[in-house]
Order: structure tokens, then C-alpha cells, then sequence
């Protein structure tokens, strides 16, 4: 679901009700287990999610490692989830993008999840959403 040049899109509907699913975004215990796209894993995790708090993810993927950082910019329990992105193996003048998480609740005790990546350079868009897709179903799997 490409939306504008930049910005990276992706719905998934979740089996489990919107607290649960909003919860698995903020205990790094759970992130951990579904953060980054495979063969990539969360090697490392901290979390302080309220506004102004810091995120930090270390990565291996193939022998490779690097980081992403970031700060909660909007948590709103369990409908919004907000924070900036910036990836160590950018180059160090690329500007911080911004996720937006939503989690809208379905029948079912299902949730619409939608992940919205924006800011990001334009050659990295499709790049990031074929990765929030693998994530948004590893996240589902692991919240089933």
C-alpha cells in the first residue's frame, strides 16, 4: 500500500484485542521476539515509551550489526502509538522519519493495526514497507 514518495504503509489485522496488541508494541520483552524482518533479529531492546522517552534496537542480520534509534513523540494507550526512527546505517545527515502505529478494534476480538513509516528518504519507502509487512506478521503470529 504505497502511499506517498517517503512514506511507507501497512494494514494487518491482528487476533487479539487492541490492548494486547498496543501492549506487544511497548513491553521489549514481546518486541523483541517480532521487531525487524527475518533473518534480521532484536538482538537488544529498551524502551521508554511515553512522550520524550527513548527507543533503542540492536540489530544482527548476517553477521551484521547495527541500531535504530528513536523517542516517543504520541502514546495514547491502546488506540496510538507514535515515535521518530532513524537507522545507524543511514548516512548521518538523513533526516529522523516518523511511525505512527493505530490499532482500531474489530469484531472478533481482532485489531486493524495500520503502521505508517513517513519522512524516509525516497529510495528507502518500498525498502521499509516490504519490512513493516514481514514485521506486521510476525507481530500477529506472535500475539495469537
Amino acid at each position: 500500500m504505497t502511499g506517498p514518495s517517503g512514506v511507507a504503509v501497512v494494514q494487518r489485522l491482528v487476533p487479539a484485542p487492541p490492548d494486547v496488541v498496543y501492549a506487544e508494541w511497548t513491553n521489549p520483552e514481546a518486541f523483541r521476539e517480532w521487531m525487524c524482518p527475518r533473518p534480521a533479529i532484536a538482538t537488544d531492546v529498551a524502551i521508554d515509551a511515553r512522550p520524550g522517552g527513548k527507543l533503542r534496537i540492536d540489530i544482527e542480520e548476517r553477521g551484521h550489526e547495527f541500531f535504530v534509534t528513536g523517542e516517543y513523540l504520541t502514546v495514547d494507550p491502546p488506540s496510538t502509538l507514535s515515535f521518530t526512527w532513524w537507522c545507524s546505517t543511514w548516512p548521518i545527515d538523513t533526516p529522523t522519519s516518523v511511525v505512527t502505529v493505530s490499532f482500531e478494534a474489530r469484531p472478533g476480538e481482532t485489531t486493524l493495526m495500520t503502521i505508517r513509516h513517513e519522512l524516509l528518504p525516497d529510495h528507502l519507502a518500498d525498502q521499509h514497507e516490504t519490512g513493516w509487512r514481514a514485521i506486521a506478521g510476525q507481530l500477529a503470529n506472535h500475539a495469537v
